[in-house]
């Protein structure tokens, strides 16, 4: 498994500055044509959280051509893991969208959308799939947006 670096385009997670910004009080749209090529992944890892994004010049040089979570964590344990979305002034769209890492369960899936909601991003969600039983994938629901 190649390990994605600092250099490749990992980035650790900072807090955000939703609460110095307004209030965006409906959701952002989503269009695959625009915002698919700037979908990132994130990843919390045992002491810390990180995020890259999927399409870049590392994503291409590695196998199926764009990066994944196990890249972000080298393979390693990770807690939970999804896709994001960043928008201005401190606004992300979040999912759980992975296959190794993603969460297991609606609560899981509910406490890791507050978390970004409570580090001070306005947060914004595809939500969970009762019916599958997983969480819902960009471009296919409406957004709801997380209270912390």
């Amino acid at each position: 498994m190649t390990q994605m670096r600092h250099e490749d385009g990992l980035e650790i997670l900072l807090d955000g500055s939703a609460k110095l910004a307004p209030s965006v009080s409906i959701a952002p749209e989503l269009s695959v044509a625009s915002h698919r090529p700037a979908v990132a992944l994130w990843v919390v890892r045992p002491d810390d959280v990180v995020h890259a994004r999927e399409q870049c010049d590392f994503g291409v040089s590695v196998k199926g051509g764009k990066a994944k979570h196990s890249n972000l964590t080298g393979g390693a344990a990770a807690h939970c893991a999804g896709e994001i979305l960043f928008h201005s002034n401190g606004v992300v769209v979040v999912n759980g969208d992975s296959g190794r890492y993603g969460p297991r369960t609606v609560e899981e899936m509910n406490a890791v959308v507050i978390a970004f909601a409570r580090s001070g991003y306005e947060t914004w969600t595809t939500g969970w799939n009762a019916d599958d039983d997983k969480p819902v994938p960009f471009f296919v629901a409406n957004l709801k947006r997380v209270s912390a």
